[in-house]
């Protein structure tokens, strides 16, 4: 029950923060549309070819699908990469920033990464 207590808190104390700063919610909900956005590049194209339809039993319109679909999977799997390399490349350069205005360790990094990320690159 305690831990139910605590999420309700934090709950709480957060949504007393979105009441004090409303520009908080800018960012999820841009982030809101871009995934909108996302999920309809996908979905139009696959939507106006028809290949939602069960395929018919013709070989050749089995094909079609099958290279469809694969196609479909391979670009939503590249754009998953890329925005999961962007997500993570963001959090390591926020905690690149903070140790340099700082000189504290974020939670979770190691000093001597964020050390070496620092140095000069003389060669």
């Amino acid at each position: 029950m305690g831990k139910i207590a605590r999420t309700w808190s934090l709950m709480s104390d957060c949504w007393q923060v979105l009441k004090m700063d409303k520009s908080l919610l800018l960012l999820p909900f841009i982030s809101s549309i871009c995934c909108f956005l996302l999920l309809a590049s996908f979905a139009l194209p696959v939507y106006a070819t028809g290949a939602w339809h069960p395929p018919g039993h013709e070989a050749e319109t089995l094909r079609e699908v099958a290279y469809c679909g694969t196609l479909v999977l391979a670009l939503f799997y590249f754009i998953l990469l890329a925005l999961i390399n962007s997500t993570l490349h963001s959090i390591f350069q926020t905690a690149l920033y903070l140790y340099a205005r700082d000189g504290v360790v974020p939670q979770g990094f190691n000093a001597d990464v964020l050390e070496s990320a620092l140095r000069s690159r003389t060669a």
